[in-house]
């Protein structure tokens, strides 16, 4: 059986930082932070200095037990 994570799932969500990039270990500069989130609200992360590579870990191992998880693939992101 295979592992699931949220990388790999259509509701993970990504926001690029605006207005330059946000001062962060990730990002450096101003402006908005970038965030990584789950479009269902089951976890949300700023990728900032406070996020490390545990959270990260954790937030992605949300989808082992996530009711809603939908492997990312062609026919789900083009809704064909």
């Amino acid at each position: 059986m295979a592992v699931k994570y949220c990388i790999g799932c259509v509701h993970l969500y990504y926001q690029p930082a605006l207005n330059g990039f946000y001062h962060s270990s990730w990002t450096h500069g101003e402006g908005s932070p970038v965030e990584l989130s789950c479009k269902l609200g089951r976890w949300k992360a700023q990728l900032d200095q406070e996020f490390t590579q545990e959270k990260f870990q954790k937030a992605m191992e949300t989808a082992e037990t996530c009711e809603d998880f939908m492997e990312r693939g062609e026919e789900n992101v083009n809704g064909r």
